[in-house]
């Protein structure tokens, strides 16, 4: 594969500084922490949803799913990590969205619940 000399550089310039990065001794124990909690989360999930009194087959089957992307997060595949940033944006976006509208409600509802003064 030819590729002009710019190209080339930078490809390699990208390399040596990659391998040149090297994270806080820190963040593989933090970021193996979080894999293990998405696949006990998962796992829990799973469990709740098979023993339950009438059996979930959804509950289990979202379950297995995350205790797979945990898994996958566990043993670095760059699809699963690509994929969980994407879950981990919608889980803030839909948490700070019910935070909004919790505040807006209790407004109405705060506002409806007093007296009428005349």
């Amino acid at each position: 594969m030819l590729t002009c000399r710019p190209c080339r550089a930078l490809r390699v310039a990208r390399r040596q500084l990659l391998e040149s990065f090297e994270p806080p001794k820190w963040v593989p124990l933090v970021y193996n922490l979080i894999a293990l909690y998405w696949i006990a989360d998962g796992g829990f999930d799973l469990v709740a949803g098979l023993s339950a009194k009438e059996p979930s087959i959804i509950a289990a089957v979202f379950g297995g799913f995350w205790m797979m992307i945990g898994f996958g997060l566990f043993v670095r595949v760059e699809f699963v990590r690509g994929l969980v940033n994407i879950l981990s944006f919608l889980k803030i976006a839909f948490g700070l969205l019910a935070i909004v509208g919790g505040l807006v409600g209790s407004a109405i509802v705060g506002a409806a619940d007093r007296p009428v003064r005349g």
